[in-house]
Parts: C-alpha cells; sequence; structure tokens
C-alpha cells in the first residue's frame, strides 16, 4: 500500500486495522514475505465465531476510533470491509443513505463478501453473488485486481457487480495476487491512483 499512499498525498491519515489470528501464509503472496514472518488472518473461513467476532470487532473498532471517511482493504480484508458494509445497509438502509458508515471503499485484490445477516443470525456461511442479491454496496467504490490472479480475479469481478454500477471505478493491473508498487508492476501505480482518486471524488461530491 505504500506506492498508494505516498501518490496520493500527505493530506490523507489511515488507521491501520490488522489480523489477529495467527495463519500461514496464503500461497498467493508467499512470496512477498520471508519465511521467519509471522502471518496473521482476520477470519478462518472454516470456523463460524472467527467470522462473526472479526466483523463484531470491526465494528467496535470503528464506534471506538471513528468515524472515518473511506475503507482500503486487500484480499481477505477486503472480503471483511465488503461484509461490513453491506451488513450496515441491510441493518438500516435510510440511516446508511444519509450518513453511510464510509464515504467511499477501495477493494484491492477482494474476496468476496459473505451474507452479514445469515451469519449473525444463523451461523451461517453463504458467499454474496449479484445473481442473486444484486447490488449490495451503493457508495462509491475503486476495483482492483491483476489478471494473473488466478485465485483471487474471479472474486474481484464478482465484488465490482455487487457494487452499485455508476458508482464503481475499475482498474486491471497485468499482476497477481498484490498491489501494484516498484519493480515489475511500478507502470500500473498511476492507473492505480487515477481509479481511487475517481473514487474519492465521487465520495466527495455525493456529500457536499
Amino acid at each position: 500500500m505504500a506506492a498508494l499512499r505516498y501518490e496520493l498525498g500527505d493530506h490523507h491519515t489511515y488507521e491501520f486495522v490488522e489480523g489477529t489470528l495467527p495463519c500461514s501464509s496464503d500461497q498467493a503472496i508467499a512470496a512477498l514475505f520471508t519465511s521467519t514472518e509471522d502471518s496473521f488472518a482476520y477470519f478462518d473461513v472454516t470456523n463460524i465465531p472467527t467470522c462473526k467476532k472479526a466483523l463484531l470487532d470491526l465494528d467496535a473498532y470503528i464506534r471506538t476510533e471513528g468515524p472515518f471517511d473511506g475503507g482500503i482493504a486487500f484480499s481477505q480484508g477486503a472480503a471483511l470491509l465488503s461484509t461490513y458494509i453491506t451488513w450496515k445497509f441491510m441493518s438500516d438502509p435510510t440511516a446508511q443513505h444519509l450518513s453511510p458508515v464510509f464515504k467511499c471503499a477501495i477493494f484491492i485484490s477482494a474476496g468476496l463478501p459473505v451474507d452479514p445477516i445469515a451469519l449473525l443470525e444463523r451461523d451461517e456461511m453463504k458467499s454474496l453473488r449479484f445473481a442473486e442479491h444484486g447490488e449490495v454496496i451503493p457508495i462509491p467504490t475503486a476495483h482492483i485486481w491483476g489478471t494473473g490472479d488466478t485465485a483471487w480475479r474471479e472474486q474481484s469481478e464478482e465484488v465490482k457487480t455487487l457494487c452499485k454500477k455508476d458508482a464503481a471505478v475499475a482498474f486491471v493491473h497485468p499482476g497477481g495476487h498484490e498491489v501494484p508498487s516498484s519493480g515489475a508492476l511500478k507502470d500500473s501505480v498511476p492507473g492505480m491512483v487515477q481509479a481511487v482518486r475517481k473514487t474519492i471524488h465521487k465520495a466527495l461530491s455525493a456529500h457536499v
């Protein structure tokens, strides 16, 4: 995320919410870490209580440390973020349309959100799909993924369809499950930044 933060300038501030569940590195991003680095996830998809806890912990954090103008997340974190935003709009759509929990969201190499009501009320893990649920996230969004991301590309594409069509901006780079930065993907950084800036502009225009 460093290249993106740098290009967006110093008039933005960031809060980082880290995962707390020890895990092995996802094979898609294992090359980005040394063998001695500890890896942490937000939740374990095979363990319902960890999924519920991640959602409720994020809510508690935002209530305590927020409000925040936007959310930005990568991979599993993006699945959590989109699930959280969906939960807020499902729970109180009128209030959220007047004053959304986030004005915009940036999803990078995103995993699919799950139905938050099914998760919290029935302990069910059910992925949200456009064919069944339609557009569930009405705020401006940016969607960034790589054509070489064989494990997550289709999920990222589906996440975009779950967001309001005329408020969603996509940027597709030639890399894999990663955030464009220096090195082989340095030429993709401007396109990523432009997508994010467009999304921020849409959000600001909607709340003037």
